[in-house]
């Protein structure tokens, strides 16, 4: 048998590393208990027939305790607060579960999964972020991977920007974008769905916003309690 000896050890060399628990790019979606980040958010919100109407309030998702998914994934459960000033406490408004895997980040809301990163993290990289929903196709794709990200006066030395949809034609707009920082998480988002009045009868400006929302979300803080 001893002839063979050198066939076995070159065919086991040749053979693919395991697979990581995690790949580094997941980095860009940390889950640690005892994390949070705190936002700003301003919306503006259009209706037929009224004037557009502000919102302007602080934002905090902060990261619970693990545990096991019937598919041997850990998870992390999310609480989402938000409140209008500093003096007063935050009110708590949701939950989530954000998980990942060797290849992605989940992340369920309202009862919603979304895909919102995939691995490796590379320019155009493409998936379906329904995937995990009834909800339809839709495709996210991935720019600007590792690189900085500059936000009020603030630089984020490595970052990726996920498009989630931007579309924008003469009678609506869908612009939906995320930034997130390495070893930090989300640090921007943009949502913009519009419909125009277009070529509604008695329109008289075409590019007046007849109803939808404009929202912006930037990263003010964070750490772990």
């Amino acid at each position: 048998m001893r002839p063979f000896l050198p066939l076995l050890l070159l065919f086991a060399s040749c053979q693919a590393p395991p697979m990581p628990a995690t790949l580094p790019d997941a980095g860009y979606f940390p889950l640690q208990s005892g994390q949070y980040r705190v936002y700003d958010v301003t919306e503006y919100q259009y209706k037929a027939g009224q004037p557009p109407t502000t919102r302007q309030y602080a934002w905090r998702e902060t990261t619970g305790v693990p545990f096991q998914t019937l598919a041997g994934d850990t998870a992390y459960t999310l609480t989402y607060a938000h409140r209008t000033n500093n003096a007063i406490p935050w009110q708590i408004d949701s939950m989530g579960v954000a998980r990942q895997t060797p290849f992605e980040t989940l992340l369920t809301l309202g009862g919603q999964t979304v895909v919102k990163l995939a691995f490796p993290a590379y320019d155009n990289q493409r998936w379906n972020g329904n995937r995990f929903n009834a909800l339809g196709p839709d495709e996210f794709r991935l720019q600007r991977c590792h690189l900085p990200f500059r936000m009020d006066n603030k630089t984020i030395d490595r970052s990726l920007t996920v498009i989630q949809q931007n579309d924008s034609t003469l009678v609506s707009q869908d612009k939906r974008v995320e930034v997130y920082g390495y070893r930090i998480g989300l640090v921007y988002a943009e949502r913009q769905q519009l419909r125009f009045c277009a070529t509604d009868p008695g329109c008289t400006q075409p590019a007046a916003i007849l109803y939808g929302i404009r929202q912006f979300i930037r990263l003010t803080d964070y750490g772990k309690d």
